[in-house]
């Protein structure tokens, strides 16, 4: 029954993609590093997939979920602009120059002009 049930969704996703394939029409440009672009056309079509149908997925997935997925590896460096923010928050924790909590925006300007 599972199965069943697994086999009729997987069909109504693919007629949804089959009818939305065939009434798409607006084109998006945007820049890439073109190895990424290679590296990305090579994998989707090892999965049977062109570039732009994981790139629709992908848009779809934001739009629905209001979500952007970020995996940046586990060799990901922040940029020198991070690494100096991160650096003058810590600053700022350590010397306890924090922001106590406002009842009202009023207090809360007041706070920040002084």
């Amino acid at each position: 029954m599972a199965v069943d049930n697994h086999l009729d969704s997987c069909f109504r996703y693919i007629y949804n993609v089959y009818i939305t394939y065939i009434t798409m029409n607006t084109v998006i440009n945007f820049k890439t590093e073109p190895k990424v672009k290679a590296q990305a056309q090579k994998l989707a079509a090892e999965m049977g997939l062109d570039l732009s149908d994981v790139l629709n997925v992908a848009l779809r997935n934001f739009v629905q979920n209001k979500i952007v997925y970020i995996n940046l590896g586990k060799d990901a460096q922040p940029g020198p602009w991070l690494v100096k923010a991160i650096g003058a928050g810590k600053k700022e924790i350590k010397a306890k120059k924090l922001s106590p909590a406002f009842k009202d925006a009023k207090s809360a300007v007041k706070w920040l002009k002084s």
